[in-house]
């Protein structure tokens, strides 16, 4: 039984030795033959994140701000070349590393808290042949399990603005530390609006703890500026931290063609369709719309942010 693990020096290019010895605990190790149905996977869920876990397991992914189009706009960001090495931070259902892996032959590591997610990611990579190019790791980006200056790219999708106060910083602590002298971190977030007042923002994570089991964005009520003074304390040089949602307006080709990304697609449309089939799964998705449309003033609080950042030289 083949798993996710990191790449033999026998399975790809010199480097991965370096990676492999680069990686301070082993990659969680994930049947690549595994075939539970996304159901299976959200009954293993417990309280928190569950709403990410519940979209994950019937189908769902691009789960953050922009969707597809934006994952492409942050992919481009990235400016990413041949033989490189990107670490994707809360890497989620997989469909970013994918994407990744398959159009730009870069060794691609996906990190992430949740083994239900990881588990679909599995799948993903096994789907698309790319289990050769691609690593997935269980654990925590506040510690990530990387050596110093590994990363030519790193990036992440609406995951450090959700994290318990404090967090944040430490995660871009890490990022810092994993990225190689010059590299380039690009990270698309939901940040509130200068609009928003604390007692809105507290009263708004609130309602989302309660109903999804996450926040809609910083517990530490970071607006733009803040975000940008985090980011240079941990040692970055800000680049751009453009509105997320007038790029993807803008943007006339959101999608990355290739049969790795078409098998991937295909693998979401099988998980939807069983889930389409599980009255239990079609009545938690009912109980989530509802509670959607109730929260749906929240958005108005928020908006999403492109930060792309180097580590300077």
């Amino acid at each position: 039984i083949r798993s996710v693990c990191i790449p033999s020096a026998s399975a790809g290019p010199p480097e991965a030795t370096t990676l492999k010895m680069a990686m301070r605990c082993s990659a969680m190790r994930l049947p690549m033959n595994w075939r539970g149905s996304a159901t299976d996977v959200f009954l293993t869920m417990n309280h928190s994140m569950h709403y990410l876990r519940q979209l994950a397991a019937g189908g769902a992914t691009d789960i953050h701000p922009g969707g597809e189009a934006a994952s492409v706009l942050l992919i481009e960001a990235l400016d990413l070349c041949r033989g490189q090495v990107v670490l994707e931070i809360g890497c989620g259902p997989g469909a970013t590393l994918v994407r990744i892996a398959a159009a730009y032959g870069v060794r691609a590591i996906g990190i992430d808290l949740l083994p239900e997610m990881l588990a679909i990611a599995a799948r993903r990579v096994r789907w698309t042949g790319l289990d050769r190019q691609v690593t997935l790791v269980h654990g925590d980006a506040a510690a990530l399990p990387i050596a110093n200056g590994v990363c030519d790219r790193i990036l992440s999708e609406s995951v450090i603005g959700i994290q318990d106060q404090g967090r944040p910083e430490a995660m871009l602590a890490e990022i810092h530390r994993a990225l190689k002298p010059g590299g380039r971190c690009v990270i698309n977030e939901a940040i509130w609006r200068v609009t928003a007042s604390d007692a809105e923002i507290d009263a708004a994570n609130e309602q989302c703890m309660s109903a999804f089991g996450l926040r809609q964005a910083s517990e530490s009520r970071w607006r733009a500026d803040d975000w940008s003074r985090a980011m240079k304390r941990a040692g970055f040089t800000v680049l751009a931290q453009d509105p997320a949602s007038a790029a993807v307006a803008r943007h006339r080709s959101p999608t990355i063609p290739g049969r790795a990304v078409l098998a991937s697609r295909a693998l979401s449309l099988l998980q939807r369709a069983d889930t389409a089939l599980r009255r239990s799964a079609r009545q938690r998705k009912k109980a989530y719309r509802a509670l959607l449309d109730r929260h749906s003033g929240i958005g108005r609080l928020v908006e999403s942010r492109l930060f792309v950042l180097e580590r300077p030289r």
